[in-house]
């Protein structure tokens, strides 16, 4: 049985690669509901002042 190193090696960096693109999407994903929930807090915040005004 031989091993043929250069599919090994790209089938193991398409891997490898794979699962660095799907953290930087996780990473942007969550960036995105941070700022939407900061957001959305800054002006539940701003309601309530306004209110007691």
């Amino acid at each position: 049985m031989e091993i043929n190193w250069v599919e090994a090696w790209q089938i193991s960096g398409i891997g490898f690669g794979l699962v660095f693109v799907i953290l930087a999407i996780l990473a942007v994903v969550t960036w995105l509901f941070s700022l939407l929930l900061n957001k959305k807090s800054s002006d539940n915040d701003q309601a309530e002042a306004r209110k007691k005004e």
